[in-house]
């Protein structure tokens, strides 16, 4: 079809308006034709859920069984998180920041919203609990951005010592 012809479709598509009547009546049409069908989705949370699970998953290799396992701890952004499937389900999944688990073990208290733990040394890697400090979320913004200043460009960058 050339580009004229597809625009002409298109002009006469839009002058073509049901009434609200009709609409309705199409909508019937519609919702009848499809009574008692099953959704082809239905009870399926995730249809490529055992897809995405991974071949070694599928057959029970988690954690230490896994070929794969590298020590139980891995590296996301800035912080350190530790495999732990007991204690997973109080910090909601299997891997836990290795800070919040350090004050867990220390203290015995979970780190929940609004508080935040905020590292004293700014290295985000020393999880030592005398390292550690609980704070509120608008506190530790407060902290945190003292060491901040922003570049020619607006944005937030680390300040310069000197």
């Amino acid at each position: 079809m050339s580009k004229e012809h597809k625009k002409k479709l298109s002009e006469a598509a839009k002058r073509r308006k049901l009434s609200p009547e009709m609409a309705k009546q199409k909508s019937k049409k519609i919702s009848k034709a499809n009574k008692g069908r099953v959704a082809w989705n239905k009870g399926l949370s995730n249809p490529n859920a055992t897809k995405n699970l991974g071949k070694y998953a599928q057959k029970g290799l988690e954690g230490e069984k896994n070929p794969n396992w590298k020590g139980g701890e891995i590296k996301v952004g800035d912080y350190w998180y530790v495999y732990n499937k007991n204690l997973g389900s109080l910090f909601g999944g299997k891997y836990i920041k290795k800070a919040n688990l350090v004050w867990y073990i220390e203290c015995g208290e979970l780190i929940r919203e609004p508080y935040f733990l905020h590292h004293r040394d700014e290295n985000k890697e020393n999880d030592d609990i005398g390292n550690l400090q609980k704070l509120k979320r608008g506190i530790h913004s407060k902290i945190t951005n003292l060491s901040l200043m922003r570049d020619s460009n607006g944005r937030f960058c680390k300040k310069q010592d000197g």
